[in-house]
């Protein structure tokens, strides 16, 4: 079983709480302001660079690190309704057959924690360790956990970034990640926040940064590729230089590679360019499948199964459960103001359910 198996096979033990009452707040409904959450992009963030240890002198740094985010993201956003989405078990094995060195990069021994970790075994056994204890310390708070055999946290995200505004037109979705294709999903429902860059993406603030629209980042993404993916764009063709020889894509439509190939046929200027994402097409197209996140490939079941956990009430907020799992760590003041912390999550269990 490869190092990311381990990892994901965690997730295989996520069972249901019953749901306790739903009161009325605000003139806001459940499905008001959505925060989607890429949980394992979190997890893996945060375990790269906070450095935390217990009274016990073992590292804790992604599991606080992962909490601590979560109540920013939480202030920051206000949701009424919080979901966290994590990769499957095998949640890469579709886009690997189509192109197999797809994610290969994060399949190497390197340390993503060098500062603390002598070895990768001893940093692989903390990083199980610790997302094992944080989905214990995730079920005493008021949110939902999603994760699908198959299937990875931005098929879900994706599909429910299409799901919730369909289904409640006066609703706000925000997802959280540091993954940049996300953008692909911004409306004027859906908003994208990078916690790495502190920005928070709306339809604007794509076209100033990537300089094309959201509908057209998948298309802008297959030919630039994306280097934390390990997935390859058309040499020569970088990010100033796209926007460069496909102006259209910065229009409010969907373009599709229809539109690239057409302009490369046309070739009004620097040919060599054209001639070269002709060349590369089938890559190209692959490309575009891998990054497409505008139709994930999720099954009939798996669909029935998110609406079904979308729409389930929340659990209560088992302050006293958290902090015994917080006492039992010794995990001491690493999250300030504890007590005060948690109640953050009271407000998600007080509105109705629409």
């Amino acid at each position: 079983m490869t190092d990311t198996s381990r990892i994901l096979s965690i997730f295989k033990n996520i069972k249901e709480k019953g749901s306790g009452p739903v009161e009325p707040t605000l003139n806001l409904h459940a499905n008001s302001r959505v925060l989607l959450i890429d949980g394992m992009n979190m997890f893996l963030r945060s375990f790269a660079v906070v450095n935390k240890h217990n009274l016990a002198g073992v590292h804790v740094g992604g599991l606080t690190g992962f909490l601590r985010s979560l109540g920013s993201m939480i202030k920051l956003h206000n949701p009424t309704k919080v979901i966290i989405a994590f990769d499957g078990e095998k949640g890469s094995q579709a886009r690997k057959y189509l192109y197999r060195p797809y994610k290969a990069n994060r399949d190497g021994k390197k340390l993503n924690n060098p500062k603390v970790f002598r070895s990768y075994d001893e940093e692989r056994g903390s990083k199980n360790d610790q997302i094992t204890r944080l989905i214990d310390y995730l079920r005493c708070l008021p949110v939902t956990l999603m994760v699908y055999d198959g299937l990875e946290a931005d098929d879900v995200i994706a599909y429910l970034a299409k799901y919730i505004p369909n289904t409640y037109p006066d609703s706000f979705t925000y997802i959280v990640s540091s993954d940049e294709d996300y953008t692909q999903l911004v409306n004027e429902r859906v908003l994208f926040y990078s916690p790495t860059k502190k920005i928070l993406f709306n339809t604007s603030k794509v076209l100033e940064v990537f300089g094309v629209h959201p509908l057209n980042i998948n298309v802008y993404k297959s030919l630039v590729g994306d280097t934390s993916d390990n997935l390859p764009g058309v040499s020569g063709i970088g990010d100033k230089t796209v926007t460069k020889l496909f102006e259209d894509l910065k229009q409010p439509e969907a373009k599709g590679l229809s539109y690239i190939y057409e302009t490369c046929q046309e070739k009004p200027v620097n040919s060599v360019l054209y001639d070269r994402v002709l060349f590369v097409q089938k890559t190209v197209e692959i490309m575009y499948q891998i990054m497409d996140l505008h139709n994930p490939n999720i099954s009939e079941e798996d669909i029935q199964d998110i609406e079904r956990l979308y729409h389930r009430k929340v659990v209560p907020l088992d302050k006293s459960g958290f902090m015994t799992l917080y006492n039992e760590d010794r995990m001491a003041d690493i999250i300030p103001y504890t007590s005060n912390w948690l109640d953050l999550f009271r407000p998600l269990t007080l509105y109705k359910v629409k």
